[in-house]
């Protein structure tokens, strides 16, 4: 049987016993696939290893249990089973960019952030661009929003990441309310990924935190540029399913900076 035919019951399966799956190995055992099969054909159709899921799931895990039950930096390390607090604490901050204990902290602020900015009366972008050194050329594409006919979309962020799974800050991104059209500019020369996700308007907190169940569109293979300089994409955001990758990067945050440094440029 073809991994292509089963790859969502795959992703299912690992979601569901994470925490028992002990290897690779045993993985691709329980399928019936060898293991070098199994990992080359899993990522061929994903886009990432195995090992990068589940890793990625687990601090997933770890952000619901810091936003959604409240708990401790420490319970919430153990529940999603990282074993080190140091471990825990470095991958943290690297995917989100702050400490899981600054992330807690900063929940109801950046919440506020995030109601004000989707209720504002005129359509509105807000942009963050990632400091790339000093190409002399930058580049640039359009991406279309389609959105399901019910629902109330109300911030919408669209970015190039480096990799499939976006649990770093976007090369480029858009934080957009009010409309179904972006354009993303400054496109440094490279590879990238086309991720969009939309969190519905005036959710409660834990949903702009914890983005398992927003809407979301991917381009599962890689951008480049200048091969799609001004190239029109369409997204048609979507409920997840289960191969999804968990978006891990912190876009309350992202927001609020990028409100700051444009306020500061603008003075």
């Amino acid at each position: 049987m073809s991994l292509k035919t089963i790859i969502d019951e795959i992703t299912a399966y690992i979601r569901e016993n994470l925490h028992s799956i002990q290897s690779v190995q045993e993985l691709a055992a329980y399928w019936g696939y060898s293991p070098y099969h199994f990992s080359r054909e899993f990522k061929r159709l994903t886009g990432f290893t195995i090992a990068q899921f589940m890793a990625s799931l687990k601090m997933e895990i770890s952000i619901e249990q810091l936003v959604k039950e409240n708990r401790s930096v420490l319970g919430s390390q153990l529940h999603a089973g990282f074993l080190s607090s140091g471990t825990f604490s470095a991958s943290f901050e690297k995917q989100t960019g702050i400490t899981p204990k600054q992330y807690q902290k900063k929940l109801h602020s950046l919440h506020k952030v995030l109601l004000d900015y989707e209720n504002c009366l005129e359509s509105r972008v807000t942009s963050h661009y990632e400091p790339t050194g000093n190409e002399e050329q930058f580049y640039s594409c359009c991406v279309n929003l389609e959105y399901p006919p019910h629902g109330k979309p109300g911030i919408t962020f669209v970015g190039l990441f480096r990799s499939p799974i976006p649990n770093h800050k976007p090369i480029v991104g858009k934080a957009m309310v009010g409309d179904s059209v972006c354009i993303l500019d400054k496109i440094p020369p490279g590879e990238y990924y086309l991720l969009a996700c939309s969190v519905e308007k005036n959710s409660a907190l834990k949903e702009y935190f914890v983005l398992k169940n927003c809407l979301r569109g991917r381009i599962q293979e890689g951008v480049r540029f200048p091969t799609h300089h001004r190239k029109i994409f369409s997204l048609s955001l979507r409920p997840p399913i289960d191969q999804d990758p968990p978006i891990l990067v912190n876009l309350p945050q992202l927001l609020a900076d990028s409100i700051k440094n444009r306020n500061l440029q603008e003075k």
